[in-house]
C-alpha cells in the first residue's frame, strides 16, 4: 500500500510527499520487524528458562526485564534518529512521513482484523 501511495504520489509531481511516505513506511516497518524479532527472542528466553525450571513457580528475571527495555529503548532511539536526520537533511514533507508512519499501522490492523473474521467462519455457515 505504502509503494502504490508512493508511485502515485510521485506521478502526480509531489516528490516530497512521495519521500516522506516511504520514510515513514520503512521506519514502521522497521519498528515492527525489531519487535517481532525481540520478541520471539524473549519467548526463547522464557520457554527456556520454565523448561529448567522443572515445574518451579514462573518469575520475572531481572535480566531479562532490563533486556526487554534496552530493545525498546534502543528501537526508539533509531526511529526517532531515522525520522530526525531525514526531516532534518532530506527534501521530505513532515507530513507525508508522518502519513507513511499512520498508513502502515492503520494498514496492518486492518489486515489483520481481516485476517481474524476470515478464520473465524463469521459468515454465518
Amino acid at each position: 500500500m505504502a509503494c502504490a501511495a508512493c508511485l502515485v504520489l510521485a506521478a502526480l509531481g509531489m516528490g516530497g510527499w512521495a519521500g516522506g511516505v516511504a520514510v515513514g513506511a520503512g521506519v514502521a516497518l522497521g519498528n515492527f520487524w525489531l519487535l517481532g524479532r525481540a520478541v520471539l527472542r524473549m519467548g526463547a528466553r522464557v520457554a527456556g528458562a520454565d523448561a529448567g525450571a522443572a515445574g518451579a513457580a514462573r518469575t520475572v528475571r531481572p535480566g531479562l526485564l532490563r533486556a526487554a527495555l534496552q530493545g525498546t529503548a534502543l528501537r526508539l532511539v533509531l526511529a526517532a534518529a531515522a525520522l530526525g536526520l531525514t526531516i532534518a537533511f532530506l527534501p521530505v514533507n513532515p507530513l507525508g512521513v508522518a502519513a507513511g508512519l499512520v498508513g502502515v499501522h492503520a494498514a496492518m490492523a486492518v489486515l489483520w482484523m481481516a485476517t481474524g473474521l476470515a478464520g473465524t467462519g463469521s459468515d454465518g455457515a
